[in-house]
């Protein structure tokens, strides 16, 4: 078992890139992008990352997850809406763009 974890994280390894968060531009979200949202009248911040690099709980967002897809391209005032599992959606308006 612990033979497949290396082999997983030397493949990972080989396929890494390095990004640089400035390297996507300010005006438009992507990969290593920090993004202020105001969701129902209060703000949060994200950072979109890598899946491999998620963690909710610490506002690391995978850019694969629905929340960072819908955010993936948008501009600052943009309002996008996220699909809830219980049916509904959430809005989200992009405040800034770090």
């Amino acid at each position: 078992m612990v033979e497949g974890r290396i082999e997983e994280l030397e493949t990972m390894l080989k396929k890494a890139r390095i990004i640089d968060a400035k390297s996507h531009g300010s005006d438009k979200v992507g990969i290593g992008a920090k993004v202020e949202v105001e969701i129902e009248g209060d703000k949060e911040t994200f950072s979109l990352v890598g899946s491999a690099e998620s963690d909710p709980a610490q506002g690391l967002i995978s850019m694969d997850s629905p929340l960072g897809k819908a955010l993936m391209g948008r501009k600052v005032g943009e309002v996008t809406k996220v699909s809830i599992p219980d049916g509904g959606e959430v809005e989200y308006k992009i405040l800034a763009i770090n």
